[in-house]
């Protein structure tokens, strides 16, 4: 398990990282100033992600333990919930900031509604990640760290390769259309095995 599970969060951090590698090293790092914007602005769902983890894993590995995949599927509802919320209020917040206070975002050289085009975009990933990381965390505490690096690797490739091609053909910001698919790829399969898994146990 353990080799698997580092598997899934070297791709994870890698796939992660290398946006801003390929945006930097392709067109330079003030074309990244502007895509940070978005991501500091979603920065709260991030960090919320993060932590309720710690708290929901070892609660479902409790409650798969004991047989109660009711309650399990109940503690995954809530998860979402909790997430869902959270990034709506960050994502109101933030395009409060861009649309009526945007001289304490943005500099003179960058565009604002650039900015906004940038946040639509993380808000976007963020959304899908805060709906997919109930089930993975599901998944994670039912032991099943193969799975979901395997799942990881094959978005790793298809986030990677369409960044890439967006990056050279529509620019930087569009490139955000990468992160974007890979995430989707990540939830539609997390899901997908996530419920064929509390089927199986039904």
């Amino acid at each position: 398990m353990a080799r698997w599970s580092a598997l899934g969060v070297v791709l994870t951090e890698f796939t992660a990282n290398a946006h801003a590698y390929l945006v930097t090293f392709i067109a330079g790092p003030a074309a990244f100033a502007p895509l940070a914007i978005g991501a500091l602005l979603m920065r709260p769902v991030q960090l919320v992600l993060a932590a309720i983890p710690d708290q929901e894993r070892p609660a479902m590995a409790r409650l798969l333990g004991s047989g109660n995949y009711a309650g399990a599927r109940h503690s995954v509802n809530h998860f979402r919930m909790a997430a869902g919320a959270v990034w709506l209020l960050t994502a109101i917040a933030a395009a409060g900031l861009l649309v009526w206070f945007p001289q304490f975002i943005t500099r003179k050289g960058y565009d604002p509604s650039q900015a906004l085009v940038v946040l639509g975009f993380f808000a976007a990933i963020t959304a899908v990640r805060s709906f997919r990381t109930p089930e993975s965390v599901l998944l994670q505490a039912a032991g099943q760290f193969r799975v979901l690096a395997s799942v990881s690797l094959w978005a790793s490739m298809v986030s990677l390769a369409t960044t890439f091609l967006l990056l050279l053909i529509a620019g930087p910001v569009i490139s955000l259309a990468g992160i974007l698919a890979g995430e989707i790829v990540v939830t539609v399969r997390v899901r997908a095995v996530a419920h064929s898994w509390m089927q199986s146990r039904a």
